[in-house]
């Protein structure tokens, strides 16, 4: 059974790029276009891991992950801060916030894609594909 990713993030483009990336290396791709939604799909759907941009409509995805790791249903679930943003102290805040890993864009997708492997179940990784 695939292993299921949440991607929260709010730019149409990266989103569509992520998702055909990922189901391409055998996960089950979920989304989300605001902070909002990305958390009530990530209590409804239990993902395995979840893809999170930092500047979202509505909440951040700080805040996300901070919700996130309060709730019993979700806080054991891996995050993925993938960001453009130069916030200063992003690294502390992450750990602050419950970020399990954090990739900054321009990233290469082999880079995303070993961190997704290294945060799943060895019987669930995807092969990395070349990116």
């Amino acid at each position: 059974m695939a292993k299921r990713i949440l991607i929260i993030e709010d730019e149409a483009t990266q989103v569509l790029l992520l998702e055909s990336r990922l189901r391409a290396s055998g996960f089950e791709i979920a989304r989300a276009m605001s902070g909002e939604e990305g958390l009530e799909k990530a209590r409804t759907l239990k993902p395995d891991l979840v893809l999170l941009d930092v500047i979202l409509p509505g909440i951040t995805g700080l805040e996300v992950s901070q919700r996130m790791r309060e709730e019993e249903a979700t806080r054991d679930i891996p995050v993925i801060l993938v960001t453009a943003s130069q916030m200063k102290d992003l690294e502390t805040r992450s750990k602050i916030f419950g970020i399990t890993a954090l990739l900054t864009k321009p990233y290469a997708f082999a880079d995303l894609l070993g961190k997704v492997n290294s945060l799943l179940p060895p019987e669930s990784a995807a092969a990395p594909s070349n990116a």
